[in-house]
Order: structure tokens, then sequence, then C-alpha cells
């Protein structure tokens, strides 16, 4: 990753990449980096209780395969770089029928997937080897290795897929994985609980996108991005009506917001800590969370066909991130305070596709893998240590028993709070940057308030867990999170299995930004230009007078207020008295604590105003549709019961009645001859 692009031109002209059936080297192999994984998750199954622990060996072997297998597609598509389609199989073939619907199973690798594959096998395959220390003595512990895989082959494929529909398999897989993970746990209600939210949530977002597929089939006749005839729907996206693109970027964003907890649908992310801390690293900071961001810029083809499309996604970004930034100043769980941070995050990205800086939200995308996913794993070898406890205000000063965890912890915050020379200064200040060039001046307004509330909000994170004197007493007795009953309080470093993907991940989130894309039009987003979609048509706003450098120097202050804000609310003050020391109190600290009552709202909706619609819906079925079919039934039932009077089995009645119609049709003829 770090060598990526070196052999581009600094700033030279994007153009599209050529479309290459691959037959030949790494790339035409490249349906094994799904198919492994996949196969890991069924083989570990069946081998689980034979092998026990030992089984682990097995999808973590296979994730570093596929990451070596990933290594050789990036190193193949660098050398010769095109999209290139490797053709499997026939999916669906409705040739004769349906409008000639016709899908293949059928890879895509060009240079966005080459970034997406080494992101996901190189963090999954930490996350792997940190789950040997984090997950041992669970009971499950092969099981967990298990979906592990299966999250990252549905992930996998998810970025391979050569057409939405394709996509769509492994973003389905992925919403399974990740109701599996989150709900690892399950004989704790409220993990099951989370579980089902997440997947719920998710469903909402996945409507979104299966209309959107109809859709774009309606427009393009196909649902492949590219192919050899250049009839792919990315290669149209240009005959597509401004009206016909908005339409499918609001679509398109639906399905995003689902994955990539945008708003509405984020809700489900902060819950989805209750899965194990290795769940949180992979899926909530570099994987599945940015699956919608992916989707977003592998269709920006489409986005630039409306202004008005991408002005919608960037505010959903630019209030998506301060919303979360807000809420993260006033939660106490350490897991949750990364959570909200990751929707912040991801805020940004979206932002930037917004506002035009596709191959920035990428980069972003990146570096955010690399620190997020150290902070998680950090909180994961702090819960460790404490008995699984992740209540802030319980820790402090652990910095002498986990030097390790403290230095490492100390390079992720000051990378997400945009601390030059770090990675995250690079990335989310070019996002800002080309947000004020393009014209969106309040969005990068947004965007500063945010990154000052970031640099906050994580200073208060290291100060309460690493710094100050310790809130809890060596050999206390506490209750572990897990089950695992009362234990005696002992913080220590964690394992080698688990600090050394800290070490890595530190080392990527300290040169990551620099060595990939020191200046805006660096290599990175040299090498994403032909992936991508062309701003240049676009009639941005004007914007202001700020130059980059200017630009720059605001991002770097900002960070510098959010640090020195945090430290002087919580590093040069006594903590010993807890929470009870928070300076913001009242009804804003219960609004943030709270999460502006976001849960709350929809509750009211979708239970109490859904329920009483549902039940007053069941009312009707029950009293005017069953009424009308069971009346019928009763009233046939009372019709044969008079009728059934009239049938006595005696002769004499039946002779009567024959002459007393006898008698009235005569009468009838009688009348009518007169």
């Amino acid at each position: 990753m770090l060598v990526l692009a070196t052999e581009a031109a600094d700033g030279a002209e994007a153009a599209a990449n050529a479309v290459v059936q691959a037959t030949s080297g790494a790339i035409a192999l490249a349906w094994l980096i799904p198919v492994l994984p996949l196969l890991g998750f069924v083989v570990t199954l069946a081998l689980n209780r034979t092998l026990k622990d030992r089984v682990a060996w097995i999808p973590t072997a296979i994730a570093g395969v596929t990451f070596a297998l990933s290594v050789l597609v990036f190193l193949q598509v660098r050398g010769e770089q095109a999209a290139y389609v490797v053709d499997l199989a026939t999916f669906i073939d409705l040739s004769g029928d349906v409008g000639g619907f016709t899908v293949r199973w059928s890879l895509l690798v060009d240079q966005l997937t080459a970034v997406m594959l080494l992101v996901v096998t190189g963090v999954g395959t930490l996350v792997h080897a940190y789950s040997w220390g984090y997950m041992r003595g669970d009971s499950r512990f092969g099981r967990f290795f298990a979906y592990l895989n299966l999250f990252m082959g549905s992930m996998l494929v998810l970025v391979l897929g050569s057409s939405l529909l394709v996509l769509f398999v492994g973003w389905e897989g992925v919403g399974l994985s990740s109701y599996l993970l989150i709900g690892f746990w399950f004989e704790d209600i409220a993990n099951g609980v989370a579980a089902k939210k997440a997947f719920i949530a998710n469903r909402i977002g996945d409507v979104s996108l299966m209309v959107a597929m109809y859709y774009a089939f309606s427009q393009f006749g196909t649902l492949d991005f590219y192919t050899a005839d250049h009839s792919g729907m990315l290669e149209q996206a240009g005959v597509v009506t401004a009206g016909g693109a908005l339409l499918l970027a609001l679509l398109l964003l639906g399905g995003a917001a689902g994955k990539s907890a945008q708003l509405p649908l984020f809700v489900w992310l902060p819950d989805a800590m209750a899965g194990p801390t290795p769940v949180s690293a992979l899926m909530h900071a570099a994987t599945m969370v940015t699956a919608g961001v992916y989707l977003l810029v592998r269709t920006s083809p489409i986005l630039v066909q409306s202004l008005d499309a991408m002005t919608v996604v960037a505010w959903i970004g630019a209030i998506t991130a301060l919303l979360a930034a807000l809420i993260a100043l006033r939660q106490d769980d350490i897991k949750k305070i990364l959570a909200y941070s990751t929707v912040s995050q991801l805020g940004y990205m979206v932002l930037g596709i917004g506002v035009g800086a596709f191959a920035e939200g990428i980069f972003h995308l990146v570096t955010h893998a690399f620190f997020k996913g150290l902070l998680f794993l950090a909180a994961g070898s702090v819960m460790h240590a404490m008995a699984n406890q992740t209540d802030a205000w319980r820790m402090g000063g652990l910095r002498k028993a986990m030097p390790i965890t403290f230095w490492t912890s100390a390079v992720a915050v000051l990378a997400i709070a945009g601390v030059p020379p770090l990675s995250g200064f690079f990335s989310k200040d070019q996002i800002l940057t080309t947000a004020y060039e393009h014209g969106f001046t309040a969005i990068w307004a947004i965007g500063i308030l945010t990154a000052v509330l970031t640099a906050f909000y994580m200073t208060r994170w290291f100060v309460l867990i690493f710094l100050g004197e310790p809130r809890w007493t060596e050999g206390q007795q506490v209750l572990d999170a897990h089950g695992h009953g009362m234990v005696d309080l002992h913080p220590h470093e964690s394992p080698s299995s688990m600090t050394t993907p800290l070490v890595v991940l530190a080392a990527l989130s300290a040169v990551a930004g620099a060595v990939l894309n020191f200046t805006h039009h660096g290599p990175f987003w040299t090498w994403l230009q032909p992936a991508v979609g062309d701003v240049e048509g676009l009639a941005f706003a004007e914007h202001g007078t700020l130059g980059e450098p200017a630009l720059i120097a605001i991002s770097i202050v900002a960070a510098a207020v959010g640090i020195a804000g945090g430290w002087l609310v919580y590093g040069r003050r006594s903590m010993a008295d807890g929470k009870r020391m928070e300076p913001l109190r009242g009804p804003v600290a219960e609004l943030l604590e709270r999460k502006f009552f976001v849960d709350e709202a929809y509750e009211s909706v979708l239970t109490g105003f859904g329920g009483w619609f549902a039940q007053r819906s069941a009312d009707f079925d029950r009293v005017v549709i069953d009424g009308a079919v069971n009346g019928t039934g009763r009233s046939s039932t009372a019709f044969g019961a008079v009728a059934r009077r009239v049938q006595t089995g005696l002769v004499r009645g039946y002779l009567a009645g024959f002459v007393l119609g006898v008698v009235v049709l005569a009468g009838v003829l009688i009348l009518q001859v007169r």
C-alpha cells in the first residue's frame, strides 16, 4: 500500500480506463480471493469440534493468503493500468425474456478495486492475528474465526463484483455476517437486540439499493459497470437525464446510508459495539461500514451527471459528521465514543464524495482504516486488561501498566485529530480543501468545526483512559462484563498477538498519509482518477479568496484548538470524582448523552405510531374483511336453515307444493293473456 502509484505523474490528466478481459497473471486468479475465505468458513465450521482451538489456524492462514494474492493483483494493475474483467460463469440468463436481462459472475479489477482489496485483506489479516489473544478461552473460539472468514469473503465479493447485482450478493453476505458477529455473545439479550437492530437498519438501505438496480436497468439495459463493447452502465452514464441521475443517485445514497451509517440510518452502528472488539475493528472501522462509501465512489460517473444529487450527498455527510461528533462529546463507553467517531469520519468521506473529492474520500477511507482500526484494537487491549470494563470513568493511569497500548493509542489519537504529519491530517485536509475550492463554503465550515470537536473528544478519550491518577485499585473485585463472574483487577499489557497488530497499524497511521499523497494531487489521487467520475464539467459555485496554504493552516489550528481544549478540561484537572467533574451540565449535556433522542424518536414513530397503525389495520382486517367473509357464510347458513324446513319427507306436502306452484303459474299466464 505504501508504494501505491509511485510511478504516476503528479497532476497527470485523468483518463478513463481501457476495459480488458483478464486471461493471465494474478488478476486471472482474482476469483480465489473471495472464494478462499468462503471455503475457510465452511471448513472451519466442519472441523471445529475435531480440532477445537487449533482450527483457528485455518481461517487465519487463509486471511494471510488472500492478502498475498491481493498484493499480487495490485502489482499487476500498477504495472498495466486498466479495468480488468474476469468472466467466470453465467449468473442469470433471461436473454430471451424480460428485456434481455443477463448477469454473469464476473469480477472487476481496477485501481479502486486494488485499493479496497489491500484494505480489506490487510486489516482483516491483522484482526485475525489479534483475535488469537483477545478471544482465547471463549467457548466458541473456532466459530468466531469462521464468521470472520465469512465476513471477509462477503466483503471481497462486494468489492470485486463487476455489476450491481454481483456487488449486491456480497452486500447481503456482509449483512448476514454482521448479524452473526454483532450478536456473537447472544446469551446477553442486549447483544441480540443490537444484532437485530443492525440487520433491520441495513435492510432498509438494501431496499433502496434494490430499487436503484431496477431503475438502473430500465435506464441502461444492463447492471454491468464496464464491458468490452463499452455498453456498461458507468460507460453510458452520460445518456441519463439530470432528473434520472438525481433519482438514481438518491436511491444509491439510500443504500449507502444503511451500510455506511449516515443519516437517518446511523443508529445501528453505536449499538453494534456489543460485538467482540475485533469485530468493531474489522467491520465498523475498516471494511463493512466503508461499503457504502465504495458504492458511491464506484458509481461516481452517475453522480457527476447531477450537481443537485452531489449537493444532497455532501449535506448528508456534513450533517452526519457534525451530529455524531457532538454526541461523542458526552459518551462514557470507550467503544461507544469510537463508534460515534466512526460515524463522524464516515460523514467526512460521504461529504468528500458530495463535493467531488472522490479520490480524497477513498484516501480518507484508507487512512481511517489504519487509525480507527488501531483505536478499536487498543480499546480491546484496554478491556482485556480491565476485566472487559468499558466505562472510561473507571480507568485512568493505565500509561505505566500498558506502555505499548498507550503509545500506539497516542499515534492514533493524533492521526484522527488531524495533526501533521500523521495520516489523518493529509486525508481530512484534502477533503476540506476540495469542499472549499468547489464552492461548498458552508460545508467546509462544518467540516472545520467537526475537526475541532474530533480533536477534543479524542483527547478526552485518551486522557480518561491513560493519564491522571488511577480511578481503580489493584486487586479490587469487579464484575467481568463477559459473564466470567467476579474477578480480581490486575491491569497489564496485552500479549504479543494483540500488541503486534497495534504496532503495525500505528506505523501505518503515522506514515501512510505522507507516503501515499503528500500533496493534494499526488500519486494516490492520480492513481484513482481513471476509476472515478470526472468533475471537470460540473458548474461548481465560486469559492472564496483563501488559498490552499491558508486552508491547511486553518485545519492545523482546528486540531490544535481541539487538543488544547480537551487537555485544559480533562488533563489539567483531577478526575477523582469521576463523571461529576464533567464541565458541561444541564439540558445540553442530557441532549448529547441521549444522542439527540434519535432512538426515542424512532421508537415513538415506529413502535408508537407504527404499532397503533398496525393495530388499526388488524382491526380493519378482523371487522371489515373477515366480517364480510364470515357474514357471507352466516347468511348462507341462515338461508339453509330456513330452506331446510320445507324438506319434510312427506309426499302429501310435496304434492301440495306442486299443486300450489301449478296454480301460481296458471294465474300468471292468465294475467299475461288478458
